[in-house]
């Protein structure tokens, strides 16, 4: 049997946006010369999906479950099977503790003698490089939009479902040889040739330090974890026990952010498509019927009148890109207007009390013309009240019936409120509008109206994204 002196490095961090760091990390290198040669050493990386109240929880679990499940396993059955097993018995231990409240990714790798097995579910990535070529080990379960490749929802999660389906991909290594297996938080930031680059670092610990620096410095959207494992040299069974009690293997990462990027937007919670899994369709008599709302406009996520809720007809185009409101920019200029007409008021009356002063006790007086005193507005002050509170609306992001809304990234609708049968993606930067709201089972749903293509779908307000609001003129 082959062994090899792997020097790893090992990291993650919360990144610039997010309050938590709900990505984990782990490895496991044994020192046991016997359970090496049988089973290697494992090298995990487990993002958590957001939107799920238990990501951090499941992604930590995920991790610590894995390296036991793994080496726990018979070092009689076939190594990839023996890691595809440990992987789907990790997504039931997490499927029956959150019942589908936390979900993660997971990237995997064992250095087996001198071979490489990975096992990969979601959308973080496994990178193979060699001479300076990188390459791509996994591909990611994803659903991409039509617009952007940043866009898009998982199609796998461990945790989500009861079951699962793992890539597993195998190939060999040789000394020089670089891996990394990292998650979505590094590769939204760095590309291929800069993280070939650093990994090129004589020290894997400061290659993985300056690729989440880096990460950061570029805004820092999500959390950013990454493990760089250098192959190197040859070892015998009597020197790899003292190779691997010399290695430090954690990265120190400065915790706090190191500088904010004013207009980069935080990255939208990753969602699981939920037109993914086959679904029983239930017939339209046995379906619960959605509650239409019918409270009051003030109501912070949205309000809906009872006579407009299922309004139809003629609807307005949506307003073109560079029409969209600026928050604050209604607000100051009402405030600017009033400000204006209060001027002319107090000008105008100074100018009169000095005409009539100027003419002393004559009976002759100066008349001021009409047009220089304004004694009241009503309507201007109406406009102005109007205007306050649709502007306090739209920066309170409060979405009304026929409101526009243009997604900052895609979001998968489901046919009918409550089902899990999709119904279209809702790409990023398109107008949609809002055509029916609803409330089913304490939760508000929007009904997202296409209408350059006509399609509909609904989506829960938990599972909108960031979106910027316009409401419809008419």
């Amino acid at each position: 049997m082959t062994l090899f002196k792997l020097i790893p490095a090992t990291s993650t961090h919360r990144g610039m946006r997010r309050k938590q760091n709900e990505d984990a990390v782990g490895y496991k290198y044994p020192d046991n010369v016997a359970l090496l040669q049988s089973h290697g050493a494992l090298f995990v990386v487990a993002d958590g999906v957001g939107g799920l109240s238990a990501g951090d929880a499941t992604s930590n679990m995920a991790v610590e479950r894995l390296i036991k499940r793994y080496y726990d396993t018979d070092a009689e059955i076939d190594p990839e099977a023996r890691l595809a097993q440990a992987v789907t018995s990790v997504n039931a231990d997490v499927y029956d503790k959150f019942k589908r409240k936390g979900a993660t990714t997971l990237a995997a790798i064992v250095i087996l003698n001198d071979t490489i097995i990975a096992a990969s579910v979601g959308d973080s990535l496994i990178f193979h490089i060699r001479d300076g070529v990188l390459e791509q080990l996994n591909e990611e379960d994803i659903l991409r939009d039509a617009t952007s490749r940043e866009n898009g929802a998982l199609t796998q999660a461990i945790g989500y479902r009861d079951t699962i389906d793992v890539q597993i991909i195998t190939g060999a290594i040789a000394p020089g040889d670089k891996l990394l297996v990292c998650s979505d938080g590094l590769t939204r930031y760095l590309k291929h040739d800069e993280l070939t680059n650093l990994s090129n670092l004589r020290d894997p610990r400061d290659a993985v330090r300056r690729m989440i620096n880096d990460a950061n410095t570029r805004g820092g959207a999500d959390n950013i974890s990454a493990i760089l494992l250098q192959v190197g040299d040859k070892a015998t069974a009597e020197t790899i026990k003292d190779h691997i009690a010399r290695l430090v293997i954690p990265v120190s990462i400065e915790s706090q952010a190191m500088m904010m990027m004013e207009h980069e937007p935080g990255k939208p919670h990753t969602r699981i498509p939920m037109g993914r899994r086959e679904v029983v369709d239930v017939p339209v008599q046995d379906r619960p019927t959605p509650k239409p709302i019918t409270a009051p406009a003030s109501q912070s996520k949205a309000s809906v009148s009872p006579s407009t809720s299922q309004a139809q007809g003629t609807r307005s185009k949506p307003p073109s890109q560079a029409k969209r409101p600026k928050q604050g920019q209604s607000s100051s200029s009402s405030l600017l207007i009033i400000a204006g007409v209060s001027v002319l008021v107090i000008g105008a009356v100074l100018f009169a009390f000095a005409l009539g002063r100027a003419g002393g006790d004559t009976d002759v007086k100066t008349p001021i013309p009409a047009t220089s005193v304004i004694t009241e507005e009503p309507e201007q002050s109406n406009v102005a009240a109007t205007t306050e509170a649709e502007t306090l609306r739209i920066l309170n992001g409060e979405i009304i019936l026929n409101d526009y809304v243009f997604l900052q990234s895609s979001v998968l609708t489901v046919d009918r409120v409550g089902d899990e049968v999709g119904s279209y993606v809702a790409n990023a930067n398109v107008a949609y509008l809002v055509d029916n709201i609803t409330e089913y089972e304490g939760q508000i749903w929007y009904r997202l109206l296409n209408e350059n293509t006509n399609e509909m779908g609904w989506v829960v307000a938990s599972d909108l994204p960031t979106y910027e609001l316009q409401p419809n003129s008419e």
